[in-house]
């Protein structure tokens, strides 16, 4: 999709044939309908118009880790009843026992064309986790992480999570996981 300015100062036409989504003024992401314009509350009490270029979400199962599609390697295991309230608001987000694992899922891609890899993740304030041989330290809060790269081969496997080798996290809750071909993160893509 594409949200684009037409003619004049403050006239906007909005080309989205899709629902998207938006961070709305009680701070969780929320579907607005297509071609509508998008106010986000990112930033905080004042709304923006949320203008982003068109982009796909390549993972399926983005809010489902639990399903067969994610690959559990090295005892990390998922509970779909563990999880609690995600950042839609909803009683959703999955459960990870990381156990020093790894939940990763293996695609081809385009060599040479640059990726973003965005997922959010809430686990104990202080703990890590690696997402693509990032560590990225847990909050006690929801947190959206996004790590940008290049490919070199036409096949690549992302990890979400890889605490093989290092990491704390024993638990962490997962949710909204997105793979765009961009050299940003877009808003969440279900």
């Amino acid at each position: 999709y594409s949200e684009k300015p037409t003619s004049g100062v403050g006239d906007f036409t909005v080309d989205r044939n899709s629902t998207a989504t938006r961070v709305n003024f009680l701070g969780l992401i929320e579907s607005v309908a297509a071609n509508l314009p998008r106010l986000d509350y990112t930033d905080g009490n004042c709304p923006s118009l949320l203008l982003e270029p068109q982009s796909t979400n390549l993972f399926s199962y983005s809010q489902d880790y639990n399903n067969a599609y994610w690959a559990k390697a090295n005892g990390l295991t998922v509970s779909t009843l563990g999880g609690g309230i995600s950042p839609d608001g909803v009683n959703n987000a999955d459960l990870i026992t990381v156990n020093n694992g790894r939940l990763n899922k293996d695609l081809s891609v385009i060599n040479g064309a640059t990726y973003t890899v965005s997922v959010y993740y809430k686990g104990t304030f202080g703990e890590t986790l690696n997402l693509l041989n990032n560590v990225i330290t847990l909050t006690g809060d929801w947190q959206r992480q996004s790590v940008t790269f290049t490919t070199s081969s036409t096949f690549i496997g992302i990890a979400l999570i890889d605490n093989r080798f290092s990491g704390t996290a024993a638990s962490v809750e997962v949710w909204g996981a997105q793979l765009e071909q961009s050299s940003v993160a877009t808003s969440y893509i279900p």
